[in-house]
């Protein structure tokens, strides 16, 4: 897939121009570039799995909670989304805002962010160590958006079959490579 191979060379130009201009690197970038290198396929999936479920993307905004240097954001636009980040690091926001110019980036707080209600896909790896700030994050991202919105979660709290966390609200959208990371809101 074309989108595939233009973001990977993206990321590795963009994380190889850090490191030459830079006589120190930054962990947090590296991190990140492992990550994202690697997130690559799945979100494209993961994309293409809501674009079959909701009858197509067009007009569908995007919010990735956490996004790091906004790699996530990028490939979302890059599938055709309206694409948006929230990222509360300063060092990380303005990476991703000089990397991804065509996406907005808000630089807050993604428990203060009180728009989630404006987007039709909310993505976030893991925002929070702490089991119950992450939970608590959970339950507001689940509050927050309308039926007909989609959750992409990495959060290893997020298993939805289980009872302790489970939500009748969403029913999960499945293939064979990804289960229990997408979920769909059905009801209030």
């Amino acid at each position: 897939m074309n989108t595939l191979l233009f973001l990977t060379d993206k990321i590795d130009i963009y994380f190889r121009k850090i490191s030459e201009s830079s006589h120190k690197t930054n962990p947090m970038l590296n991190e990140s570039h492992q990550y994202y290198s690697t997130s690559v396929e799945f979100i494209v999936e993961a994309l293409e799995l809501i674009n079959k479920d909701a009858g197509g993307l067009s007009g569908k905004k995007f919010i990735d909670a956490g996004c790091g240097v906004g790699i996530i954001c990028g490939i979302a636009r890059e599938c055709g989304l309206d694409s948006f980040g929230i990222e509360i690091n300063p060092i990380l926001n303005d990476a991703s805002g000089t990397m991804f110019p065509e996406v907005k980036f808000y630089n807050v707080d993604i428990m203060n962010f009180n728009e989630y209600s404006n987007f039709d896909i909310v993505f976030y790896f893991i925002p929070f160590q702490d089991r119950d700030i992450q939970l608590k994050f959970k339950k507001k991202i689940e509050n927050d958006i309308n039926i007909g919105s989609y959750i992409i979660s990495f959060d290893k709290y997020y298993d939805n079959t289980k009872s302790e966390t489970k939500d009748e609200r969403f029913i999960g959208i499945e293939s064979e490579n990804i289960v229990n990371k997408i979920w769909k809101k059905i009801c209030k």
